[in-house]
């Protein structure tokens, strides 16, 4: 699909999501509220069977809510019905699950770097955790277990925080934590579809025919609605938890999900206490605490500012080479036609500007690049990182590198070789090899999400057709340079080292021989 068209399709399928789930929750919230509210009529009510009812006032009208026990003496010709809140939501979710992590390489979906699966195999974990996760949920509810409430949910939470690890060693972090929301989003709604619906039809159509109606049927249903209920706080975190990596992309980002899961559904049980009249004093000031702690706790050690001094050069070519093919006023992504949250690296002072957001995403949490797609290494992370604890400075003071015309002049790094030859298969393998592969075949890591694809330079017709001036060109000043993708950076610091350019233009020839 086109990204451009995807990414309305997208748009319009989240818009959708949202509207749904708030529907679908608030109405849940809100019943479980009228339950733990109902009163004895105060008034005279000719009606048996009534198990209490509500007045309340809302936008200028009184109104008046009756529960029966059971269900009423007869049915009245209008009865509204709640389910399709639930179905549209989940529809919609897993619509987004597909767009945004099954299509497009699954990009979003494995770390391409450590995932042991590859695509396809990734999707088909994704869809039957959705389908085992309700099936053990829904054989647990129908034991006898789940009339202990305490060993139920305890034994469910140990079997969520199991999935979240498990998921953790296959997809991305962001990945699992959403594969986990749909799971327990799966089991809200086929609770409604399966079990909550089917017990109240059957109610209905025993009325219809005359019969008493069987309460257990809406004592079931109303079991499945309240653990609903329990579950939504949890999905809720995990729905908005993709904009903040300091939860999905800690260490053990599984421990963060179980212990906010915990908090949440915590927080949810005062809720339903307080609306049956109990006013617990310890949950929400323990949940607080929690939260607290928690934010202490999970907090990543930052980069220390100790050691050489990081030229911003360095900088440079690191986010050019594993950034800005995304980051980029003109993208050359094959997923991302426009740079995500608007965010640039073309200029120093653009990289500057954003230092702590780089700081956070790919040398604290290591959330981006995306799925590590362009195989940014640990080494370069550390090198970030300690760029921005000196001060994150773009002048050529200690620290810092090429002011913003980029005029680089430094010498080259105490590390770099002393030999030529040494130095360009340092400098290819370091800066090159990401795109144009280790043997210049143009398939490194970073190619499949390029376009145009990065050059092979192994292509004989093309090495026949580039003069030796031509290729100096593009390694000191980029693509651009010679009127091809700005997304090849020039190399403006290996001025100073003409004998290593000379010997890099010797390793490309090679790779035609």
């Amino acid at each position: 699909m086109d990204p451009h068209y995807q990414q309305w399709l997208s748009l319009f399928v989240r818009w959708l999501h949202v509207i749904t789930g708030i529907a679908w929750i608030g109405s849940s919230f809100y019943f479980n509220w009228l339950d733990g509210n109902l009163r004895k009529p105060e008034r005279k009510v000719d009606e048996a069977g009534l198990a209490g009812e509500l007045w309340s006032v809302h936008g200028g009208g009184f109104y008046v809510v009756q529960k029966y026990s059971v269900a009423p003496s007869e049915l009245p010709k209008t009865l509204h019905w709640f389910k399709w809140e639930a179905y549209t939501t989940w529809l919609s979710g897993f619509c987004l699950l597909v767009l945004v992590y099954y299509m497009g390489g699954a990009a979003y979906l494995l770390d391409e770097g450590s995932s042991p699966v590859g695509p396809s195999t990734g999707v088909a974990i994704g869809v039957l955790s959705l389908l085992f996760g309700w099936l053990v949920y829904h054989g647990l509810a129908d034991t006898r277990l789940v009339d202990r409430p305490v060993a139920f949910a305890s034994l469910g939470f140990v079997l969520v925080t199991l999935l979240a690890y498990g998921l953790t060693q296959v997809f991305t972090n962001r990945a699992a934590y959403i594969h986990v929301g749909a799971m327990l989003g799966t089991i809200m709604a086929a609770n409604v579809f399966f079990v909550i619906i089917p017990g109240q039809r059957r109610m209905v159509d025993a009325m219809l025919a005359g019969k008493e109606p069987d309460g257990r049927a809406g004592a079931r249903a109303k079991q499945r609605s309240l653990h609903n209920n329990y579950i939504t706080l949890p999905v809720l975190f995990i729905m908005v938890s993709n904009h903040y990596p300091i939860t999905f992309d800690h260490t053990h980002g599984w421990a963060v999900l179980a212990a906010l899961s915990v908090l949440g559904a915590g927080t949810r049980h005062w809720f339903n206490l307080k609306n049956k009249g109990h006013r617990n004093k310890w949950i929400l000031p323990v949940a607080a605490l929690g939260m607290l702690a928690l934010a202490v706790v999970s907090r990543p050690r930052a980069a220390s500012a100790e050691g050489e001094p990081v030229a911003f050069e360095t900088v440079w070519n690191i986010v050019s080479t594993r950034c800005a093919t995304c980051h980029s006023s003109s993208p050359t992504d094959a997923i991302f036609t426009t740079p995500p949250s608007g965010v640039v690296y073309d200029t120093p002072e653009q990289i500057r500007a954003f230092a702590e957001a780089i700081n956070q995403r790919a040398v604290l949490t290591q959330s981006m690049p995306l799925g590590n797609r362009t195989q940014m290494t640990t080494e370069e992370r550390q090198t970030l990182g300690r760029w921005i604890a000196q001060g994150a400075r773009i002048d050529g003071s200690p620290g810092g590198g090429p002011s913003a015309k980029a005029a680089t002049t430094s010498a080259p790094s105490p590390a770099a070789p002393s030999d030529p030859a040494a130095r360009a298969r340092q400098v290819y393998e370091q800066r090159c090899a990401v795109c144009h592969g280790s043997r210049g075949a143009g398939d490194g890591a970073a190619a499949q999400t390029l376009s145009p694809k990065p050059r092979a330079l192994s292509d004989a017709g093309w090495q026949k057709g580039v003069t030796d001036e031509y290729l100096r060109k593009v390694i000191l000043e980029g693509g651009a340079a010679v009127g091809k993708s700005p997304a090849m950076p020039g190399n403006l610091d290996l001025k100073r080292e003409p004998e290593a350019v000379d010997a890099l233009v010797r390793l490309v020839r090679s790779f035609g021989e």
